[in-house]
C-alpha cells in the first residue's frame, strides 16, 4: 500500500520525485544534462521538490524518537509526543 498523498501533491508527483532524485543520484551527468533544458520557476521548485525533500529529516526525526527509540525522563517515563514535534521543528 502507498503512502497517502499530501494535498496537492499527486502520487504520480511523489513517484516522479522519487525517480528523479534516484537518477540525479546514480546517473548524475544524464540527468543534469536533461535538467538543464527545462525552465522551471522558483515557487514550483519549492512546490515540487524543496518542500517535499526538506521535510524527510523531520518526519524520520518523529517517527525515531517515538517508535524506533522513545525519548524517556531521568524516571524511564516516556517523553510527550509534542515535545518529540518540538524538537523535530527546532533541530
Amino acid at each position: 500500500m502507498s503512502p497517502p498523498a499530501e494535498p496537492g501533491v499527486s502520487q504520480n508527483e511523489i513517484m516522479n520525485l522519487v525517480e528523479r532524485v534516484k537518477g540525479i543520484s546514480l546517473k548524475p551527468r544524464e540527468k543534469w544534462q536533461t535538467i538543464s533544458g527545462k525552465t522551471t520557476t522558483i515557487p514550483e521548485l519549492y512546490k515540487a521538490y524543496i518542500v517535499i525533500l526538506a521535510a524527510i529529516g523531520p518526519v524520520a526525526s518523529i517517527i525515531g524518537m517515538s517508535i524506533v527509540y522513545p525519548l524517556q525522563d531521568r524516571s524511564g517515563c516516556p517523553l510527550p509526543h509534542l515535545l518529540h514535534l518540538q524538537l523535530c521543528i527546532t533541530s
